[in-house]
C-alpha cells in the first residue's frame, strides 16, 4: 500500500507549483466538488497554498481538518511549523521541532527548519551542534553545510563560512566554485596555520578530482 506520506509529498510539491492565488481556487473548487484522489491531501495543498499567500487564519483552519493526521505524517508537523515560523511564533515552532526530532531524529526536513529557528533566534551553537550531529548521518548533504555557513556568517567567522561554503558547493557538483570557496578559506584573516593546512589539503584533493574527470572525458 501506499505510504502515507508520498501522498503530501506530491501534494506539497502541487501547492508549490503556480501562483498561490490561482492554486487555492483550484483546491477550494477540488474539495466542494470532491474531485480530488484523497480529501487530506487537498487540504494539505490547500493549507500550504494560503500559507504562501499569506493568509495565516485560512492557513491554520485547513491545518486543523488534518492535524490529527501529524502522528502519522511528518509532514503534517512540517506544515505546522511553517505555519508557526510565518506567525512570528519562534518558540512555539522551536518546540514543536524538537518535539518531532525526538521521534524522527534523522528527519531531514525537521533539522533544517530547527537549524533555521535557531538562526532566527541567534542560539548559534544550538544550530551548530544539530548540524554536527546531522553531518555524522548525512556526511554528504550540501544543506547542512550551506546551514553552518550561515551560522558562521552571522559570527563573523571567515575561515568556517567560506571551509562550508567550500563544501556545500563540492556536495552540489560545483567543484570548480568548491575550489574558489576553498580558496578563500585559506586566505581568511582569521585562518590559523592548521586551519590553512586543513583547506589546503582539501583544495589538492578537489583539484585531483577535477583533473581525473577532465582525463576521462
Amino acid at each position: 500500500s501506499e505510504n502515507p506520506n508520498f501522498k503530501f509529498v506530491k501534494a506539497k510539491m502541487k501547492a508549490l507549483s503556480g501562483e498561490p492565488s490561482d492554486m487555492i481556487n483550484i483546491f477550494t473548487e477540488n474539495i466542494s466538488n470532491k474531485s480530488y484522489g484523497n480529501e487530506s491531501a487537498e487540504n494539505f495543498s490547500l493549507s500550504y497554498a494560503y500559507l504562501r499567500n499569506n493568509q495565516m487564519k485560512k492557513a491554520r483552519e485547513t491545518l486543523n481538518i488534518i492535524i490529527h493526521l501529524k502522528k502519522v505524517s511528518p509532514m503534517i508537523v512540517e506544515l505546522e511549523a511553517n505555519i508557526l515560523k510565518k506567525e512570528g511564533k519562534l518558540i512555539a515552532a522551536q518546540i514543536l521541532y524538537e518535539e518531532a526530532l525526538f521521534k524522527n531524529p534523522n528527519y531531514n526536513a525537521f533539522i533544517y527548519g530547527l537549524t533555521d529557528i535557531y538562526i532566527q533566534m541567534n542560539k548559534f551553537e544550538k544550530a551548530v551542534n544539530l548540524i554536527e550531529k546531522a553531518l555524522l548521518v548525512y556526511p554528504s548533504d550540501f544543506n547542512l553545510y550551506r546551514l553552518l555557513a550561515e551560522v558562521y556568517s552571522k559570527q563573523n567567522a571567515s575561515y568556517l563560512k567560506y571551509k562550508n561554503l567550500g563544501e556545500f558547493f563540492y556536495f552540489s557538483f560545483d567543484l570548480k566554485e568548491s575550489v574558489n570557496q576553498m580558496s578563500l578559506a585559506i586566505n581568511a584573516s582569521d585562518a590559523d596555520f592548521y586551519d590553512k593546512s586543513k583547506a589546503e589539503q582539501r583544495v589538492k584533493e578537489i583539484k585531483d578530482e577535477i583533473a581525473m574527470y577532465q582525463s576521462i572525458k
